[in-house]
């Protein structure tokens, strides 16, 4: 039976889905409009087949033939509408990347490579025109799995179908919820950890489909409101920091799935979801997902800077109004098994024909993604030679102990390090930006050099950011260096980070700033709460001085400053101005009050410690006393000095390593 305010809680997930990726800050929590459609999906899905396993007349060819009509013709014309888009636009890495997808969608494990490329919340991601179709690809994942899954165990007896799907469901939780916490990129993306939300749909459909009543009476309407309220507070209370998905995920899957069991179009939340307006948006929510992502990545992919919301609004609206099209021209012909046989009656779309034009039109393009790796993407010599330079930036020394936390590591280095002069250098990807260039020029000065570096680690101990392996591993990372620091009180420490960054996103695990010392000495930071009060800027900053007095005082703790930002990533700009303005490109560069007043947020910290005895090195005249006055070079026509938007290229780290060395006793 067709239910009106499923259509309408369509819109509810379509909606946000496409303001949160226009960029619309007040819908942070958009990306949970995915969630809902899984939870839509398994209710349907489910009903369809438990009717048709009650009935006897199950098939999985005809299963398959349904799915078929119903995504693969729109799908099939937004992945032919971006073809000639990415190959005016878009540069050789990323058009690398896009046949890589395409191929990836035709068999179904788009979720995977792009587990593999990037975080979904990662910048680059949003320049990625297929990167929706991850949710396409669980989907379709479970549409091979789930209906033969459930026909094994309806044929030894309909309850152990509900028993399986429950147990599965429980299990995808809980595996869920740890891998939160341990494999935050994988949750988010695979089947395994995102199987609980379609089957939460699956569970609603095992009520409906049950002899039990629906109705709980007057409660109906409540409980469906209350589902509606659980969705609309996901969508606008969640943001990028929110573990997802996680127990948290709960909260927009309980909604969905409390509309879906107790919602009536004739009483309040099904009643606003069965409006016309809903219900429109809902009929065309598939295409209009399939629309929107790659509108919005080739805006950004043609422009230099992020987009104003202007245009983004109205790519938003194009997508609508591309959908509708999508929806009358191209989905409804194909799903209405009798509409071509009107039209033309040779030509009957038969489920032989269907999944015979499916098969040849996934090869199709899989062949086009294969062909398109091959196509070469010419780039200026003169750019290609600054982008090479870029490469061997990563630092593949013993002793560069990167990530992972390896003690056995570090008392390989100390012993081999015994009767030679050391230095350490800790901090977070910046630091490991500039390893390799910091050892050569600590070799030459007769100094060998011990590296502790991990991505989004502030360097002091006790500090926690999320997600929460990573917060694990950074203060593994950080106590490792503080030991070794301790065991050799005669080497210089230098600490690098992102100064800005990390003190808007640390949290410590000293709840009223009391910094303890160990029975060794090691500086120690209690473990009873997060940092509170008014400003909590000025808590992590106290800490991190408290944390540090020791070192700064014994004249030994040489902190290099913030690295002046670009505002954008500076090897990206450089190939689209060579692709789109033609041509060698001279320089690339930001007026110098803009980059000052970033670092400007970190002033008081390095204040602090400095006040306290730690020694300093500015690297922003680097980048900000090469060029006109008023002007931060990043590219000077020769070299890059920016790997990307914030991280110091090779060659900006071997002039950091050039003052480094300077400060060596």
């Amino acid at each position: 039976m067709y239910r009106k305010e499923i259509d309408g809680l369509r819109s509810v997930a379509v909606l946000p889905v496409i303001l949160f990726h226009a960029g619309f800050g007040i819908f942070s929590g958009g990306f949970v409009g995915v969630d809902v459609f899984f939870v839509i999906s398994g209710y349907l899905i489910t009903g369809i087949l438990l009717r048709e396993l009650q009935e006897g007349r199950f098939s999985i060819l005809k299963f398959y033939e349904r799915r078929a009509r119903r995504i693969l013709p729109a799908l099939f014309a937004v992945m032919l509408a971006c073809l000639p888009f990415a190959w005016a636009w878009m540069l050789p890495t990323a058009f690398e990347q896009f046949a890589r997808s395409i191929i990836a969608v035709c068999v179904f494990v788009s979720n995977v490579l792009f587990w593999r490329e990037s975080g979904y919340f990662a910048a680059d991601a949003e320049e990625k025109p297929l990167l929706h179709t991850w949710s396409l690809a669980v989907e379709e994942q479970y549409y091979v799995i789930f209906p033969l899954f459930l026909a094994l165990l309806w044929r030894f007896r309909g309850q152990w179908a509900l028993i399986g799907t429950a147990s599965v469901a429980a299990v995808s939780l809980v595996l869920c919820e740890w891998a939160a916490r341990h494999y935050p990129d994988a949750n988010f993306y695979l089947l395994p950890t995102r199987a609980w939300e379609l089957l939460a749909g699956s569970l609603c459909a095992f009520w409906h489909s049950s002899a039990r009543r629906r109705s709980l009476g007057g409660a109906d309407p409540w409980l469906a409101s209350a589902g509606l309220a659980l969705i609309v507070f996901a969508i606008f209370a969640f943001d990028e920091h929110t573990p997802f998905p996680s127990i948290y995920t709960l909260v927009p899957v309980l909604g969905a799935a409390l509309i879906l069991l107790f919602a009536d179009a004739d009483r309040a939340a099904g009643w606003i979801l069965a409006r016309r307006a809903p219900v429109f948006i809902g009929l065309i929510s598939y295409s209009a997902y399939l629309w929107h992502q790659p509108l919005f990545a080739f805006a950004r992919i043609r422009s230099f800077n992020e987009p104003d919301m202007t245009l983004m609004g109205g790519l938003a609206i194009l997508s609508l109004a591309l959908a509708y099209l999508t929806w009358r021209y191209v989905e409804a012909p194909f799903r209405a098994p009798g509409y071509v046989a009107a039209q033309r009656p040779g030509l009957a779309l038969t489920q032989s024909r269907i999944l015979g034009l499916s098969v040849v039109g996934l090869v199709a393009f899989a062949a086009m993604g294969a062909a398109m790796l091959s196509m070469p993407r010419p780039v200026p010599s003169g750019v290609n030679a600054a982008l090479a330079a870029l490469e061997p930036w990563r630092d593949t020394d013993e002793c560069a102990i990167d990530t992972t936390p390896d003690t056995a590591r570090v008392s390989r280095c100390l012993h081999s390090a015994q009767g030679e002069k050391l230095a350490l250098l800790i901090g977070d990807s910046h630091a490991g930006a500039i390893s390799l260039p910091m050892r050569e020029a600590m070799a030459v000065a007769g100094y060998k050099l011990i590296s502790f570096s991990h991505p989004a680690c502030y360097p002091v101990l006790g500090a926690r950011r999320l997600p929460m392996p990573v917060s694990q591993r950074c203060q593994d990372m950080m106590q490792l260096a503080y030991d070794a620091s301790l065991s050799r009180p005669d080497a210089p420490v230098f600490l690098f980070s992102r100064w800005v960054l990390n003190l808007d996103g640390t949290r410590f695990d000293n709840g009223v700033g009391g910094v303890e010392k160990g029975k060794d000495g090691a500086v120690q930071v209690t473990s009873d709460g997060f940092a509170t009060g008014p400003d909590r800027k000025a808590d992590v900053i106290r800490y991190s001085v408290q944390s540090l007095a020791d070192l700064a005082k014994s004249g030994r703790l040489v902190v290099i400053k913030g690295f002046p930002e670009a505002g954008w990533s500076v090897p990206l700009r450089l190939q689209k101005r060579a692709l789109f303005e033609g041509g060698e490109v001279s320089s690339i560069s930001i007026p110098a009050d803009r980059v000052m007043a970033r670092l400007k947020g970190a002033d008081a910290l390095l204040d602090a410690l400095e006040a306290q005895g730690a020694r300093m090195i500015d690297p922003a005249p680097i980048v900000c006393a090469q060029g006109a006055a008023g002007q931060c070079v990043q590219y000077d026509g020769t070299d890059l000095l920016y790997r990307d938007d914030d991280h110091p290229s090779l060659v900006a780290g071997r002039q950091i390593a050039k003052r480094a060395v300077e400060v060596l006793p």
